[in-house]
């Protein structure tokens, strides 16, 4: 996403409708981030969709410049009961 279009709730908007989507469509009830440590922004985007904090999975990201495995944060979302609060907004 262009650095213009940072933090107007864009990315927020277009998460919500794709997880709302795979709810419906495909019946999916749990979903699981994986987010670099250092990225702030997707960490509080992650954390106002619902998402929980999990921890750190050692090894579970790659970093294509350097070519080594990185540690990351999970984050996971009971998804049914996201879309109920949803819906009741």
């Amino acid at each position: 996403l262009n650095r213009n279009a940072w933090r107007q709730g864009i990315m927020f908007t277009c998460m919500k409708g794709l997880l709302q989507h795979l709810y419906h469509k495909y019946h999916l009830q749990h979903v699981l981030l994986t987010i670099w440590p250092n990225n702030q922004a997707s960490m509080a985007l992650a954390h106002k969709l619902g998402f929980l904090y999990k921890g750190i999975i050692p090894g579970s990201g790659y970093n294509a410049n350097t070519k080594t495995k990185v540690d990351m944060c999970a984050y996971s979302l009971a998804l049914s009961y996201r879309i109920k609060v949803w819906e009741q907004e």
